[in-house]
This record gives C-alpha cells, structure tokens and sequence, in this order.
C-alpha cells in the first residue's frame, strides 16, 4: 500500500496525497452541484443522505468530508512518525546488543529487554523518547539552543498524540483544542523538524543517523 513504509515514507509524501484528494472531493462537490442546476440525477455512488439535498446541504456535506480527509492524513503523519521512531529504536538495539556501547543504545536496551514484546515498549512516559531526551542532555557539540530546538521537536509529537487516542478510542469525548488545531500541513511541519532533530543529535553525538 502507498504508506506501508513508515522509515521511508516523508511528510510531503502524505501531503501530496492528500492534496490529490481535496481535487477529488472539490471536483465531486462541483459535479453534484451541477446535477442540482441542471435537475439531472446524481452519479450511482453518491452517499445516499444527499438526495434531495439543496445546495447548502451539498456544501456542508463536502466540508465534512474534507475535514474526515485531514484526519486521515493527520494519522497518517502521527502513525509514521511513530513506526520510524521505533524501527530505529530497534536496529539500533539489535546493532548493539546488550553492550550498551553508547547512551542512547544503552537506554534502548533496557527498555527492550523489559519488555514482552517490542511493541509494548512505551513511546514516550518512561519510554523511547524519554531516552532520546537523556540522550540529547549529554550531547556536548551542541549549544544550548540547539538542544533545546531538539527537545522542543520531541515534545511536539507527544502533543500531537491525543488526535490518534481520540479516534482510537471511538471519538466518544471532545478532542481538547478541537480537531482543527492539527491542520495537516502544521503537523507535517512537525514532524518534519522531529526527524532533523534526531538526524542532528545522532551526528552531533558522533552515532549512526537516524533514519
């Protein structure tokens, strides 16, 4: 499937997508319209909650599609970033073993070898990003500044998170901040910067590049 890599999957990728999907969804509102001036019959899969719809009624409709579309590519975005974040957590585990030849791997391994299943090691409380952040407080090649921009890259995922719990869990209580303050082009943004903010920490720190 189109987004089944995750440590090679790029934001922009996401984004061109779901730009080819807003032109779907415009095209299709303006097509259903036309059927409307013209009193001609809608195409055969239209939802069916839009026959004898007006033209407001079509509007709104298309307006909630675009917003489930945002959705899905906000999940899309939140989802990859976490698989490449745990994939490389991952090799970098395996290239090392139980050695613990750096920080970073070291308190990897632990959290690895804690757990059952590589799945259930915790992304961030105690976690994979909790490492990335001791990690980062050791780097000494960098300045302050640069070390807070790493840190305030990896905060950012973690306030991203509360979209996919949001829907995992069936959407049932409101999203605090609502769902329009995760536009897709703002979490791209973010997760853009998070991946060079971990390619900038493992070169700073003389490791191999996150990827």
């Amino acid at each position: 499937m189109l987004f089944d890599q995750p440590e090679q999957l790029e934001p922009d990728q996401v984004l061109a997508w779901h730009a080819l999907c807003r032109a779907g969804l415009d095209q299709e509102r303006l097509k259903i319209r036309a059927c409307l001036l013209n009193q001609s019959s809608f195409p055969s899969y239209v939802a069916s909650i839009l026959l004898g719809a007006d033209s407001d009624e079509v509007d709104f409709y298309f307006a909630d599609c675009r917003d489930e579309l945002d959705l899905s590519a906000v999940l899309t975005l939140i989802a990859a970033a976490e698989g490449r974040i745990r994939l490389d957590a991952k090799r970098r585990v395996d290239a090392t073993g139980n050695t613990g030849a750096n920080t970073l791997a070291g308190r990897l391994n632990v959290l690895f070898s804690d757990a059952d299943k590589d799945w259930a090691v915790p992304l961030y409380e105690s976690g994979i990003m909790e490492a990335w952040k001791s990690y980062t407080a050791t780097l000494t090649k960098v300045t302050s500044q640069d070390q807070a921009r790493i840190l305030t890259c990896i905060g950012k995922l973690k306030e991203m998170l509360p979209v996919r719990h949001w829907v995992a869990h069936g959407r049932y209580y409101e999203l605090r901040g609502g769902i329009k303050r995760y536009p897709p082009v703002t979490v791209a943004k973010a997760v853009s910067s998070l991946y060079k903010a971990l390619g900038d920490a493992t070169v700073c720190g003389g490791l191999t590049v996150f990827r």
